[in-house]
C-alpha cells in the first residue's frame, strides 16, 4: 500500500454564488428542463478550498468545491451528512478550466447538498479554482493515477474541515463511508478512484458509485474516434494531449499530429489547449478530416490490432482503462451503476461492452 501523506487545507473561501436557498436551486434546475424527483429539503452553502496532494510522487496542490446542507432546519435536524464525491465532466486541460469556476457543475454540488449530502467536488489536479499556479502540475486528462490520488486527498481535506473550520456548520459531523458520482470524464474519474482506493485510501469505504457515460475503455473510445471526424475526436485529442503532458512522452506531438499548413497542429495545439490565461484557447484552423489532423502512421497504428502499433499512445490508453490497467483490483468492486447514452457518438455503448 502507498502510505497516504498528510493533507493540509491551505486556503478556503466562501462561494457566495453557490450558497443558495433550496427553492432557488430547484428554480434554476427546473428552468433548465430538469425534472426533479422531489423538492429541496435544505439550503446549501459552498466553499472553494485549496489542499495538498501528490502527483507522480511529488508534493503538489489542488482545489475543490465543498457544499453542505445549510439553513436553520438543516442545523436543527440532528443529522450527520453522508459524504458524496462529485466528479465533473471534461472542461479542458488548462489551469483556467476549473469546474468550481464553471456555471453548471457547482450548481450540481449545491443540488446534492440541498438533498442532504456533504459534497466535495474536486477540480482535478492541474485545474485551479483557488490560488495561483504555484505547485500546480499539468492536468493529465483521464489519467487514473493523478485523478484518484487527488480525489481521495480531497475527501481527506473535507474530513479535516469537518473537524476544524467547518465544524460549526456540522453539529453532528459527517458520516463514515463515501459515495461517488461522476459524468463523462467524471464517470471515468469515479471508476479510477474506486480502483485506486484500496491502494491510496485504505481507511475509506466506498458505499456505492454512479458512473455516467464513462470512457471505461479508452483504447476503444479513441479507436472509434479514428473512424470519422466528430464528437469522439475532441475526446480523443484532449485525452492524448493531456496524457502527453502527464507522462512527458514522447518528446513532442509530431508522431501523432500533422505539422504543416494550414494547421501546424503538432507545434501549436498543446500550447493553445493548456494556455493558463484561458480555458480552451481557440484553434485558428479547424481540421476538416482526420487525415488533416493526425499523421498516417498514428492513424494506421492505432486503428489496427497490432499491440505494437500506435505506441506509446496505445500503452497510455490501455493503462488508463479499467479493464486493462496494471493496477490490480483488491477485494470486491463496490456496488456500481453505469449509465450510457444509446446515441452517444463520443462514448459508444457497444464499444464499452467488453470492458463493462
Amino acid at each position: 500500500l502507498l502510505e497516504p501523506g498528510p493533507v493540509e487545507v491551505l486556503a478556503m473561501e466562501e462561494a457566495p454564488d453557490w450558497t443558495l436557498l433550496g427553492g432557488t436551486i430547484d428554480f434554476f434546475l427546473t428552468g433548465g428542463g430538469v425534472a426533479l424527483p422531489s423538492p429541496a429539503r435544505w439550503d446549501a452553502a459552498s466553499w472553494r478550498i485549496r489542499y495538498t496532494t501528490s502527483d507522480r510522487g511529488q508534493p503538489v496542490e489542488a482545489t475543490a468545491l465543498v457544499s453542505l446542507p445549510a439553513g436553520e432546519a438543516a442545523f436543527d435536524s440532528g443529522l450527520a451528512w453522508p459524504v458524496l464525491v462529485v466528479e465533473h465532466g471534461f472542461t479542458g486541460i488548462s489551469p483556467a478550466c476549473a469546474a468550481s469556476e464553471d456555471a453548471g457543475w457547482p450548481l450540481l454540488s449545491a443540488f446534492f447538498a440541498s438533498r442532504g449530502y456533504a459534497v466535495v467536488a474536486p477540480d482535478y489536479a492541474g485545474l485551479v479554482g483557488l490560488g495561483t499556479l504555484e505547485r500546480t502540475p499539468p492536468h493529465g486528462a483521464l489519467v487514473m493515477e493523478q485523478t484518484a490520488i487527488a480525489t481521495w486527498d480531497a475527501v481527506r481535506a473535507l474530513r479535516s474541515l469537518a473537524e476544524g473550520a467547518l465544524r460549526p456548520e456540522l453539529p453532528r459531523g459527517i458520516e463514515a463511508g463515501v459515495l461517488l458520482w461522476g459524468a463523462s470524464q467524471g464517470g471515468h474519474a469515479v471508476l479510477s478512484s474506486a480502483r485506486w482506493q484500496p491502494w491510496v485510501a485504505p481507511e475509506e469505504e466506498i458505499l456505492g458509485l454512479v458512473s455516467t457515460v464513462p470512457p471505461i475503455d479508452m483504447l476503444a473510445a479513441v479507436q472509434d474516434a479514428m473512424v470519422e471526424l466528430g464528437g469522439g475526436t475532441a475526446l480523443a485529442l484532449n485525452a492524448l494531449v493531456g496524457m502527453h503532458r502527464w507522462y512527458g512522452l514522447p518528446e513532442d506531438l509530431r508522431g501523432m499530429l500533422t505539422d504543416e499548413e494550414p494547421g501546424f497542429y503538432a507545434s501549436q495545439i498543446e500550447a493553445l489547449m493548456a494556455d493558463p490565461e484561458t480555458c480552451g484557447g481557440a484553434i485558428d484552423v479547424v481540421p476538416e478530416s482526420l487525415e488533416e489532423l493526425f499523421t498516417p502512421d498514428f492513424l494506421g497504428g492505432l486503428r489496427g490490432d497490432d499491440p505494437q502499433g500506435g505506441q506509446p499512445w496505445r500503452c497510455f490508453l490501455e493503462e488508463n482503462s479499467l479493464a486493462t490497467t496494471s493496477v490490480p483490483q483488491l477485494g470486491a468492486f463496490p456496488p456500481a451503476l453505469l449509465v450510457f447514452g444509446e446515441l452517444d457518438n463520443a462514448v459508444r455503448p457497444r464499444s464499452m461492452d467488453a470492458a463493462v
